[in-house]
């Protein structure tokens, strides 16, 4: 039996897609400053950021959420392709909370005020590694459940390959058993065909013998009453 997809990831998938899939639509719209703020703190977080244009930054963000919005509310995705995705995304919003002075406390990973809003992502990387774990537990048991098959499969054939074995083989032996009764039918009837020749032919012998003699004591007999007349 083929195993199934675990339903039980599904309520975070579909909450996390959702909340995700409107965040990135929000932003398409965006205007100049609220282009710049955006841009302006995750470049405080990833400096290499900096050299981006505040609308093209806004617009690529844009994309990337209603593509993994939507990679998430589709169920032909793979869970683990879509944990993946999930999980580098709020790995980012993580680390930009991370990164950003103010948002927790000095020496700790505990938010402030400030940083909660970005520190309520974390369950975004939760749910995330979830999906992972459990496409790559669908996965092995894909391929166990495969695996088994093929070892059916292949005793399977190993079996009707034995039974061929046995039926020709017996078929073999009572092909022998038949040749050998009729040989021995054979050599029977052939001596019974030998005995009957040889003792037809001495039995001939024997009566053309005495006709032999019996015509030679007839005429004796005759030879000797001419004489005596």
């Amino acid at each position: 039996m083929r195993p199934m997809t675990s339903l039980g990831h599904w309520p975070s998938r579909l909450a996390a897609g959702a909340f995700i899939l409107n965040s990135g639509l929000s932003k398409r719209d965006a205007d100049d400053e609220a282009a710049a703020g955006l841009h302006g703190a995750a470049a405080g977080a990833y400096p290499f950021l900096k050299s981006m244009d505040p609308k093209q930054f806004v617009r690529l963000l844009s994309t990337t959420e209603i593509g993994l919005g939507a990679a998430l509310l589709i169920p032909l995705v793979p869970t683990g392709v879509a944990g993946l995705g999930l999980t580098a995304f709020s790995a980012g919003l993580v680390g930009m909370y991370l990164r950003t002075p103010g948002t927790h406390h000095e020496g700790s990973v505990r938010p402030t005020e400030q940083g909660l809003p970005l520190a309520k992502d974390v369950w975004l990387v939760g749910a995330g590694l979830g999906m992972v774990v459990e496409g790559v537990a669908h996965r092995a048991a894909l391929r166990r459940h495969r695996r088994r098959k093929a070892l059916l499969r292949a005793a399977g054939t190993t079996g009707h390959h034995g039974r061929r074995w046995h039926r020709g083989a017996g078929e073999e032996h009572g092909h022998d058993h038949h040749a050998t009764r009729r040989h021995g039918h054979a050599k029977h009837d052939g001596c019974h065909h030998h005995l009957g020749r040889h003792g037809g032919r001495g039995r001939h012998d024997g009566t053309a013998a005495r006709e032999r003699h019996g015509h030679g004591v007839a005429g004796a007999l005759r030879r000797k009453a001419h004489r005596e007349h």
